[in-house]
């Protein structure tokens, strides 16, 4: 009786997870959460603040040199296909190649100009490990276009595959050397050897469809098309990246930067989850706006009703979470993160997607832009009255601008909000986690 009533259930979960949207979001959660592991990880292993300063230091260094362009050309490469144009094959093997060739010259130029670049970003003359770990990066990143091309091809269960695998191999590649005592180095060397296992899947992928990469009029599909999304994405970066950079600058210690950037980490899979969310829709988009609208709306409904109340419990337990998560030495982190938590809302305010689908880049650039400058003056002025949870109010000061101006531009074009979120759900779940934040501070800190 019992495995009669187990069944259908069983079913009905392979159904589930059987949508290669879902398994798209799942994907980019698994490298959010892994990021959390590693820095579980070298806080009860390592407990060298300084060594995990240094790690975090890299981490950095791969996010504001990969993000930007990562999330540019996957989104560029998104919106210009779907599952039944029949150059998809030709237009993925370009987004690769695409890929390939810019993180290796990034990371090249980083490498050839190291000593002009890392005062200024990280406030260090020179960072341990960084030929190693930029090795890793070149062979790893561009895996991501292998779960691009099977969201096209309905192939739910190799993105699960590939991400539950990938996420092993490299959670191990870093814990055995630790655990074993052989130290950070091996750790990562470890890594260069698993990105170099996960390219083995993509170029066999690569050589089966080499026949379709003919027309080289995709680079102005792909290529060019991708530029404004790249400009866009690099100013939303740098506006996430100025904090670490401020903090850099302005205590040159790597002690403070690990625990600045232990407690300005994004929950993880939030971004992974958005992405995903606005990367399914895209395509829809391609075929009428109406249907990306809807599909939008439904997407954002399901992550409102899951992150928002998640968000609002872990501001209230993250004092007495990161002390025993990570170690003593990271209490003030709980602070922090609290403050970036309210990122969520402008996250979760997705109206950027609209500019997107409209190839309304240049608005988008200069509202960034705008939303970039704005970030370090209120950043650098909460820092006289706050120390480095100012940096934080001025993220999160910035954030809020760019989605308020974004959404009145649509709104004068004939979108409203609702289109495309509840917003009066959303409105409440926001008011909630601000006084929620608040509240916290004041009884904890304040």
């Amino acid at each position: 009786m019992k495995q009669k009533l187990l069944l259908p259930r069983f079913n009905k979960l392979v159904q589930w997870l059987n949508n290669p949207v879902l398994a798209l979001q799942g994907y980019q959660a698994s490298q959010q959460v892994l990021s959390l592991a590693f820095s579980i990880l070298l806080a009860k292993v390592l407990r060298d603040t300084a060594q995990i300063g240094f790690f975090e230091m890299l981490i950095f260094l791969a996010f504001l040199l990969t993000y930007f362009w990562v999330t540019g050309v996957s989104q560029s490469f998104m919106r210009s296909t779907d599952a039944k144009d029949p150059e998809r094959y030709g237009k993925w093997l370009f987004t690769y190649l695409f890929m390939m060739a810019l993180i290796t010259i990034l990371f090249g130029s980083l490498y050839l100009g190291r000593a002009t670049f890392l005062p200024v970003l990280v406030g260090q003359v020179q960072v341990p490990y960084l030929a190693e770990y930029m090795v890793y990066l070149i062979f790893s990143i561009p895996t991501i276009a292998l779960p691009l091309l099977w969201v096209l091809e309905h192939k739910a269960w190799y993105i699960w595959i590939f991400a539950v695998g990938s996420w092993a191999l490299k959670f191990g590649a870093v814990a055995i050397p630790l655990l074993l005592g052989w130290g950070l180095e091996a750790g990562i060397r470890w890594l260069i050897v698993v990105g170099a296992v996960m390219q083995l899947p993509l170029l066999f992928t690569a050589w089966q469809r080499r026949s379709h990469l003919k027309k080289w009029w995709w680079f102005k599909l792909i290529g060019q098309g991708s530029l404004p999304l790249i400009l866009y994405t690099l100013i939303g970066a740098l506006a996430m990246a100025i904090d670490s950079v401020l903090i850099g600058r302005f205590y040159g210690d790597e002690r403070i930067f690990a625990i600045f950037r232990y407690g300005s980490k994004e929950l993880p899979f939030v971004g992974a989850l958005v992405g995903a969310l606005i990367q399914s829709v895209l395509p829809l988009y391609y075929r009428q706006e109406d249907l990306g609208n809807q599909a939008l709306r439904k997407g954002s409904l399901k992550l409102i009703h899951v992150l928002f109340p998640l968000c609002i419990l872990l501001v209230w337990i993250n004092p007495w979470l990161f002390p025993r998560l990570f170690t003593e030495a990271f209490r003030e982190s709980a602070f922090l993160f609290n403050i970036y938590l309210i990122t969520l809302i402008p996250r979760l305010w997705l109206i950027h997607t609209l500019f997107i689908a409209r190839h309304q880049h240049r608005a988008m650039v200069m509202i960034s832009a705008s939303e970039l400058l704005i970030n370090v003056l209120v950043s650098i002025l909460a820092m006289q009255w706050m120390g480095m949870f100012g940096v934080a109010v001025g993220t999160v000061v910035a954030y809020m601008y760019e989605k308020v101006v974004m959404s009145v531009v649509m709104r004068k074009q004939g979108v409203p909000m609702r289109s495309i979120i509840p917003v009066g759900l959303f409105g409440g779940y926001s008011v909630l986690l601000i006084t929620s934040v608040v509240a916290v501070w004041m009884l904890w800190h304040g």
